[in-house]
């Protein structure tokens, strides 16, 4: 979600790459930073993002979100550009919850 920096992310952006491609990473990283406390989540079955968009992916999104500032969203896309398909509707899938809290926004 935007808003104010990642303070995870943010310890990575100067050593971001000039172009897209593999990059070594030194040290260890805890992705687990980078996720919000509650891990509740919503899935469904999609698709893939990029062709050949094959059907029968299953899907989990985290209910709660994590900020990411504009700066941010700009140096990521000036390296990985583009986005490879728009949001889909949902159509006649199910949309299924882990969450006790099952009201879904």
């Amino acid at each position: 979600m935007l808003g104010e920096a990642n303070p995870f992310l943010a310890q990575f952006w100067d050593a971001l790459p000039a172009a897209a491609g593999e990059t070594e990473v030194e040290g260890e990283i805890n992705v687990r930073d980078l996720l919000p406390e509650d891990l509740s989540y919503h899935t469904y079955t999609g698709s893939l993002t990029t062709p050949p968009c094959s059907e029968g992916v299953r899907w989990l999104v985290l209910r709660d979100t994590v900020t990411i500032s504009q700066e941010q969203v700009d140096a990521f896309t000036a390296i990985y550009s583009g986005n490879a398909r728009p949001v889909q509707p949902l159509n006649d899938r199910d949309l299924l919850t882990n969450a006790d809290d099952v009201s879904l926004r």
